[in-house]
């Protein structure tokens, strides 16, 4: 895409691409360890503006090979994360549902996460694919609505770039 460049992961097969403008930092931590389900940061991306870092798009990976039955449906892994976002007494759901990534199911929740003793209201929009025994996360965060409504359209533009290559 004209204006873009291009994050890969080689290690972990995935791919997307985002504005050349917009700073990446490449994180690639491996979080969970013993029965923990692994959590792989790959990449941040944000604005490469004075307001950046209130708007950042974050991906990760979670192996789910351990989860059973619907757990690992597309479904069963929403219903999952919209019961880990409310276990946050400050977390407003405004929608979830399915949608299509690069032609694959997708599912995508968006969510307002409070900030305790503060009135600051986050807004998230949680996306993610499962492919190969792994949870592919995007998380979009902004501070405000204002700054999440300003780089919407980018980064549903961006996330439909998302890709992996094979297992």
């Amino acid at each position: 895409k004209e204006g873009y460049s291009q994050y890969v992961n080689s290690e972990h097969k995935t791919q997307i691409q985002f504005p050349s403008d917009w700073i990446k930092k490449e994180e690639n931590g491996k979080f969970g360890v013993g029965g923990l389900t692994p959590l792989y940061t790959l990449a941040t991306i944000q604005p490469n503006t004075t307001e950046g870092f209130k708007s950042t798009l974050e991906l990760e990976i979670n192996d789910i090979s351990k989860y059973t039955g619907d757990t690992k449906s597309l479904t069963g892994m929403g219903d999952f994360e919209k019961k880990s976002i409310m276990l946050s007494p400050e977390a407003t759901i405004l929608s979830s549902n399915e949608i299509q990534i690069n032609n694959c199911p997708a599912y995508q929740i968006v969510y307002l996460q409070g900030t305790p003793n503060t009135q600051e209201h986050w807004k998230i929009m949680l996306t993610f694919f499962i492919d190969c025994d792994k949870e592919y996360v995007m998380r979009y965060t902004a501070t405000d609505n204002q700054l999440y409504d300003k780089y919407l359209e980018t980064v549903s533009n961006m996330l439909q770039t998302f890709k992996v290559n094979g297992c």
